[in-house]
């Protein structure tokens, strides 16, 4: 190129009064220079354009999601409202139609079941129902089986007796013979077994024996009574 200087980006020429232009270079050269460029951003620039378009397709979109979320929510909202008196006020029966609490408001229903909660969480023996159908006792609490039971222990001196036997598979009682007892009105009868789970369902007595039924066991265990007068 003739000219002693040019641009700082494109490079076209920039001549000196003394330079002398080469026009077949210096011209024709930075044409098609600036036609490449002119090209060059036309094409950025419809590409923009396209991205545009695209853009504002989203945001259209964007905005009947937008237009659609926000009709849902007053939806939503009116149905809350509907509902606040359903969940402040409870205006049926909770539990098969038998009422479980006095009071028909959601937190006055937990605080109640929390009260009854909190007098239950630390139980005695009176809070421990007792099936009194194997001992004939007529306690039907832990406590007062137990009270009961100490009434039947003589007081002063006693004298007991155990005796153990085998109760063999398939066997449904079990006569124990009393050597230095006898049964009396009253005499503890205390039936003990190897498996704590076996307990006899029904006991009879004469004033030197005991015989004690139970349900037929899958194998051998040790059963035993212990009198005590």
């Amino acid at each position: 190129m003739s000219a002693t200087n040019s641009t700082n980006y494109y490079e076209l020429p920039i001549f000196l009064a003394t330079d002398k232009p080469a026009w077949l270079v210096d011209w024709n050269g930075s044409m098609n220079t600036l036609d490449a460029a002119i090209h060059a951003a036309k094409a950025k620039a419809d590409s923009n354009e396209t991205a545009i378009g695209l853009i504002n397709d989203t945001l259209t979109s964007i905005d009947s999601t937008l237009t659609s979320m926000g009709d849902s929510i007053t939806n939503i909202s009116g149905s809350v409202t509907t509902l606040s008196g359903t969940v402040n006020t409870i205006t049926e029966l909770i539990g098969n139609g038998t009422p479980t609490t006095s009071d028909k408001t959601i937190i006055g229903a937990i605080n109640e079941l929390a009260a009854d909660i909190a007098a239950i969480s630390d139980p005695t023996a009176a809070d421990v129902s007792y099936d009194n159908t194997t001992s004939g006792l007529t306690a039907d609490d832990v406590q007062e089986a137990i009270d009961e039971l100490k009434t039947l222990i003589p007081s002063g001196a006693s004298t007991e007796e155990k005796v153990t036997a085998t109760l063999t598979a398939g066997q449904t009682s079990k006569t124990f013979t009393l050597i230095s007892q006898t049964v009396g009105a009253t005499t503890l009868i205390l039936p003990f077994a190897s498996d704590i789970e076996v307990a006899p369902t029904a006991f009879s007595t004469t004033s030197n024996s005991v015989t004690l039924t139970y349900e037929a066991q899958a194998s051998d265990i040790t059963v035993g009574v212990l009198v005590k007068n």
